[in-house]
Parts: structure tokens; C-alpha cells; sequence
């Protein structure tokens, strides 16, 4: 297998993290990127450099490990949400927040509080 060193006792495979366009080598990442879909992450697996998709912070994977699909978490079981509370996001994080409708307080912490 091809490699190109990049550093001083560094070869990683073309094949595997690199892809050759016009005589210069770029991150398989940055082209399309890798492969994965909207809402993914992008990276490379540590020791063999293959493509690794995760969905970013409040996405879930909808398809399989092959088919990675990442949809809005809050699209799925509420985001994690109690029954009748309101799901979203942290606006910086993009986190999964659930907070109750107009007219309703949260009944305390934790996993099982409840609007009411």
C-alpha cells in the first residue's frame, strides 16, 4: 500500500485518509465530508485512519452503522423528554433542554420530574 509521510516518522496510507486531487494530498474529511452525511461528524479512526462518522450533539443516528442518518434528537422519543414536556436545544451546545409548555412548571430535578 502507498504511503506519504507527512512528518518525520509519520506514514499514513493514501488510500485510507488522503485522497490525491491535481498532485495534492487533502484530508479525506474535508472532501464531501468523508463521506458522511448532514448533521455527521467527520474524523478518522485512530491506528488505521479509516473514515469515522458520528452525529453531532443533539442528532441522533436514525439508520445503522453503515447507514449512519442523523436526525434531530427531539424527532425521537421526544429527545428523552417526559410525556408532555417540550423539547429542545442549547442554543450554544445544541444540547438536548427539556422545559414544560406555557402554563406549566417543572415538578422537580431529575429524570422522572414532570410538568404540571
Amino acid at each position: 500500500m502507498e504511503a506519504v509521510t507527512l512528518m518525520q516518522n509519520v506514514h499514513i496510507p493514501t488510500t485510507a485518509m488522503m485522497s490525491n486531487v491535481n498532485g495534492v494530498f487533502l484530508d479525506s474529511c474535508y472532501e464531501n465530508n468523508g463521506g458522511c452525511g448532514e448533521n455527521a461528524v467527520c474524523s478518522h479512526e485512530s491506528g488505521t485512519f479509516a473514515v469515522v462518522c458520528k452525529c453531532q450533539v443533539g442528532y441522533i443516528n436514525s439508520g445503522s452503522d453503515s447507514t449512519l442518518s442523523c436526525i434531530d434528537s427531539c424527532k425521537r422519543d421526544n429527545g428523552g423528554c417526559q410525556p408532555g414536556a417540550v423539547c429542545s436545544h442549547d442554543p450554544v451546545t445544541f444540547a438536548v433542554v427539556c422545559g414544560c409548555p406555557d402554563g406549566f412548571v417543572n415538578s422537580g430535578c431529575g429524570a422522572d420530574s414532570k410538568c404540571v
